[in-house]
């Protein structure tokens, strides 16, 4: 996810957190959050308070705050479409009315996993009613250097949520 706070970039990451037991009460999922004067230091960041290797090749949903995305998409495009390991397949959406780490945050059923829920809800949408639109970055990124063509990225909206739910 990515917002921006106090003139700074707030990248966090979702990861899969590994449980010591089967039968552990522990979150199956763990976010990080670091702050830096671009995204790319706000990553490299957050690297240093992981126990473990960020892996880019595993990011399946980028979630971007509205205040983010008005100050323009082009720079997040690039900074992803230069990352190697950072497979272009990934979806993404812009978090409206709502704090972009906070929409991965928020714990929901059936999935155990928040940014999973938010994807396939996105791609469960797309395929019934036509309303929504899953794009991924090498998509948005081909359309966007098109002339002629505006891209066109999914919103999502949370309701009814409460801080308990984060």
């Amino acid at each position: 996810a990515i917002d921006k706070k106090d003139d700074k970039y707030l990248v966090s990451a979702q990861v899969m957190n590994a449980k010591q037991k089967e039968d552990s009460e522990d979150s199956q999922i763990i976010v990080y959050e670091e702050k830096g004067n671009s995204i790319n230091e706000a990553l490299r960041n957050m690297t240093m308070k992981s126990s473990r290797i960020l892996y880019g090749g595993h990011l399946s949903k980028l979630v971007i705050s509205e205040e983010v995305a008005k100050e323009g998409i082009i720079n997040i495009l690039d900074v992803f479409q230069r990352l190697t390991e950072v497979r272009n397949e990934f979806t993404m959406t812009v978090a409206k009315d709502i704090e972009a780490s906070k929409v991965i945050k928020i714990m929901t059923s059936p999935e155990s996993v928040p940014a999973e829920y938010v994807k396939t809800s996105l791609q469960t949408a797309d395929l019934s009613s036509a309303l929504t639109y899953s794009t991924k970055l090498d998509e948005f990124t081909s359309l966007y250097l098109k002339k002629g063509i505006d891209p066109v990225i999914s919103v999502v909206e949370v309701k009814n949520y409460k801080k308990k739910d984060l």
